[in-house]
């Protein structure tokens, strides 16, 4: 304390300062002696900034607080001298108050970094968008997955025929005119068309009932799509199928055509009742740029040579 003095002797040496302390029962007595000019300034041991704010008086700047450090260690020399305050009162008070007035706030530590302070906004609002967009991505594939879901649901109504499961006439139309597109352009040049009737049809469904009759046309569909399994097959009619042989189908188009009618023969020897049997005539026509000029005279031409197999047929058995 010996040594604090003589600085704070020397700190003033050439000036004469002359105050006399004044003790006040609490911190409101002292700020209204304040403003009332009784005193000149006042140092409240638990005064903040807010306080100051809530009440008009202005409070020395932290930058001006450590040149007043002499003044504010005499007054506390003296409040002890003069047995006013306990003395580890005022050090323990004295010590929270410079103490508190040395802790950065956040807006100290905001406004010290504001660089820091931007660009961490940047990136954050960055962030944001960047997972805004990631979900309105993922909820635009969802809805485009849901529409195509849709519209493969309805070309599957359109084009896919309800007893059979193969393509109807409306699918066929559609892929004979992308093979004419494609038979121009000179993109195929080897394909058949192989052309199917169910035999007894009418007596079936006459005599057995519709029911059985639709068994019977699946029994044969699903015969033909065995052995033709590399091409497409489509329902065009009642009782009447159609194939476009391509690939290795049409390569072994003659050896199909022989293993479809043996294979039929054996199922329907093993077969219980007559709509479980295979009766169906077939023709075929192979692609011949001399005589076709367009899809649809190969399968007119498919068309004849499949009456004129249901007329052998017909010949070689009983006619119902």
């Amino acid at each position: 304390m010996k040594d604090y003095l003589e600085k704070a002797s020397t700190c003033f040496a050439n000036e004469e300062l002359e105050f006399e302390p004044i003790a006040f029962r609490d911190m409101e007595e002292e700020i209204d002696a304040l403003k009332n000019g009784e005193v000149d300034c006042v140092f409240p041991v638990n005064f903040s900034d807010y306080d100051g704010e809530n009440r008009g008086v202005v409070i020395t700047p932290s930058l001006t607080r450590a040149a007043l450090c002499t003044v504010v260690k005499l007054y506390s020399v003296l409040s002890k001298a003069m047995n006013i305050v306990p003395g580890s009162y005022i050090n323990n008070t004295l010590t929270r108050y410079f103490s508190e007035e040395g802790k950065p706030t956040l807006l100290d530590l905001a406004r010290d970094n504001i660089v820091i302070v931007i660009l961490g906004v940047i990136v954050i609002i960055s962030m944001l968008l960047l997972i805004i967009a990631q979900n309105r991505i993922i909820q635009t594939e969802k809805r485009a997955k849901e529409h195509r879901r849709i519209a493969d649901d309805l070309s599957r109504r359109v084009y896919v025929d309800a007893l059979t499961s193969v393509q109807n006439k409306g699918g066929y139309t559609d892929y004979v005119g992308m093979l004419q597109e494609r038979l121009e352009g000179g993109e195929v040049t080897e394909f058949a068309i192989c052309m199917f009737d169910c035999d007894d049809f009418k007596y079936i469904n006459d005599k057995f009932g519709h029911e059985k009759g639709d068994a019977y046309l699946k029994t044969a569909t699903r015969q033909i799509c065995r052995i033709f399994q590399h091409s497409p097959v489509f329902r065009v009619g009642g009782d009447e199928f159609i194939s476009v042989l391509q690939g290795e189908d049409y390569v072994n188009c003659e050896e199909l055509m022989e293993k479809f009618e043996s294979e039929s023969k054996a199922v329907n020897e093993s077969a219980a009742n007559d709509w479980e049997h295979v009766n169906v005539s077939i023709g075929m026509a192979r692609y011949d740029p001399q005589m076709d000029n367009a899809v649809e005279d190969m399968a007119k031409r498919a068309d004849e040579k499949m009456y004129e197999n249901k007329r052998k047929r017909k010949a070689g058995r009983s006619v119902r």
